[in-house]
């Protein structure tokens, strides 16, 4: 225990400070896997995995009953009986080992003298503050837990494919809704199980139109039930489903077609094929395309309804129900279960590779953040060309047997959508939030009675100050609880409602920086917009705020098992 530190055990901080002469306040066996020294300022360091030599401290006069989880083969345990800890002389830091307060100033040392002083702190079974450094004087964690964390998320997905997930799911889940599309009408939902029923339809349809395991299938729809269903049904069969940005030119289609080597190309109606069609010669792959729109499906070779390859599928799998099963079941956790392309900023769209592997254990550090609602209520509407839109449209709702509604237009059905759905959880870039912001300040920008304008200011300034109250290392006042109880239930919830927000307890955001006005306009309505940060190459977010640990302003910490490296010149 670190003096004039706090005194964390168990990752839970008893938020006092031990000064000279003070008595123990808290005293229990530390899994030193665990053990954490807060650093004043809410960021605690934990013990490095190869320090072989931290001490278990026991009650006066007590003995040790277990083995302590976490336990490397050198450490020892100290019994101490009625020692003072905290009126020990400074010289002694942590149970004679070096003083932890003046390894953190290893960072700032001249170079030669950092090396000899860290191999001196490292032979002393100490860490500089339990991170370990590297060249320039930057730091990274390296603690257990995250080695601990990673084998455990990856222990609970070992073997298992995204075909493993939807039979489990359609199973646990089968009378549940799954997707709701609709075209100008009424909601047409379907369960878990006839997704799954339906999925595996189509796996056998594209067996039967020739497609080889490993061979890509092209998708160029808008988010739709047909979309994901081809997608899952491509997997099934053993192929890649590749969806296209429904944007790109024929120039970039015939570009990318021919870079994954298309054989079977899923296409929405006129519009696609105006694109493709004249490209056609420039991929000799391609030995199929299927149109959704039965008025703009072309007659004869190569092309095919959407209605007349259904009807293929299913007297397939109806003739050879086990083709599938076995296809699907030699499919392996490195097998990819998707390609997508980057937006090319750099020159001609660039391939990546996402396996079923990452794929699931971005599901399970979702899971291990909170920040995944079971049977969440979801409005599906970014291309599912982006990561972010695939994980929570396909992915995220087949492991948390969600219930997904389909926008075709973003740009003329988002607003209608939200209110119909009334979603549990909300995905935006920053666009879409400067957007809803811009709205929402027009309207109230129109309210005529200055009563009412100066009633919904003073409203939102005590929902900005709660949110910015409640972030990590903060805590509201019952006074300023009590004021935003009152100002939600008056004010600020009816606003959200009117919003289509009213039951969303997830907002997040991606793809670019939130700026930090737009996060505080909308904590003045009681919302907290959680930033995340990542990539396709990482299967989406490595770095997420959560709702019980949020800062405005940043993107949160690194998900489980997840290490990050910033390099002298600022990359990540």
């Amino acid at each position: 225990v670190q003096r004039d530190q706090r005194l964390p055990a168990d990752r839970i901080d008893v938020g006092q400070r031990v000064g000279r002469g003070d008595p123990a306040e808290v005293v229990r066996v530390v899994d030193d896997g665990r053990e954490e020294v807060g650093r004043g300022d809410d960021s605690p360091v934990r013990a490095d995995p190869d320090h072989g030599g931290i001490v278990t401290v026991l009650d006066a006069d007590d003995q040790v009953r277990r083995r302590v989880l976490g336990d490397q083969p050198r450490d020892g345990r100290l019994q101490l009986t009625g020692r003072d800890l905290a009126g020990t002389a400074a010289a002694a830091g942590v149970l004679g080992k070096p003083d932890a307060r003046h390894a953190c100033n290893v960072a700032t040392r001249p170079r030669g003298q950092r090396l000899r002083l860290s191999v001196a702190l490292a032979a002393a079974g100490v860490v500089a503050c339990g991170r370990a450094l590297f060249p320039g004087g930057r730091r990274y964690a390296v603690t257990i837990d995250v080695l601990q964390q990673r084998a455990e998320l990856e222990n609970a997905i070992k073997g298992k494919t995204i075909c493993d997930h939807l039979a489990q799911t359609a199973q646990k889940w089968a009378a549940e809704p799954a997707f709701s599309d609709r075209d100008g009408g009424p909601w047409q939902t379907i369960t878990w199980a006839q997704a799954r029923q339906q999925v595996l339809e189509l796996a056998a349809g594209f067996v039967a139109l020739g497609l080889q395991p490993g061979e890509r299938v092209a998708l160029m729809l808008p988010n739709r039930v047909e979309h994901v269903l081809a997608d899952l049904g491509a997997v099934h069969a053993g192929g890649v489903p590749v969806t296209f940005y429904v944007t790109l030119a024929a120039g970039q289609i015939a570009y990318m077609a021919a870079d994954c080597d298309a054989r079977i190309a899923v296409l929405d109606g006129t519009a696609e094929l105006d694109r493709w069609q004249p490209v056609l010669d420039r991929l000799p792959g391609l030995k199929k395309i299927i149109v959704r729109d039965p008025a703009a499906c072309p007659a004869g070779e190569p092309y095919l309804s959407w209605h007349d390859f259904t009807a293929l599928s299913r007297a397939r799998f109806a003739a050879a129900p086990g083709t599938v099963e076995q296809l699907a079941g030699r499919l392996t956790p490195d097998d990819p279960v998707t390609l997508l392309y980057t937006s090319g900023t750099t020159g001609n769209p660039k391939g990546v590779i996402i396996t079923h592997r990452s794929v699931l254990y971005e599901l399970m550090t979702t899971n291990a953040s909170g920040n995944l609602i079971p049977h969440v209520r979801w409005v599906s509407y970014l291309p599912l060309a982006h990561i972010a839109e695939r994980m929570l449209t396909i992915y995220l709702p087949i492991h948390a047997g969600g219930h997904v509604h389909f926008c075709h237009d973003a740009s003329t059905e988002l607003v209608a959508t939200i209110g119909a759905v009334k979603p549990t959880s909300f995905f935006g870039v920053p666009r879409v939030w400067e957007k809803v912001q811009a709205g929402i300040q027009a309207l109230l920008a129109a309210e005529q009675d200055p009563g009412k304008r100066a009633a919904v200011d003073a409203a939102m300034n005590t929902g900005r100050r709660y949110i910015e109250s409640c972030q990590f290392g903060q805590s509201a006042t019952d006074d300023l609880a009590a004021a935003f109880r009152q100002a939600d239930e008056s004010i600020l919830r009816p606003i959200r409602l009117l919003l289509g927000l009213g039951d969303a307890e997830v907002l997040l955001s991606a793809g670019a920086p939130l700026p930090i006005e737009v996060a505080a306009f909308f904590a003045g309505l009681g919302m907290k917009i959680l930033d995340v940060y990542g990539m396709t190459e990482t299967t989406g977010a490595f770095t997420s705020n959560t709702t019980a640990a949020f800062r405005l302003g940043t993107v949160g910490r690194a998900v489980a098992g997840t290490e990050i490296t910033i390099t002298d010149d600022g990359e990540i």
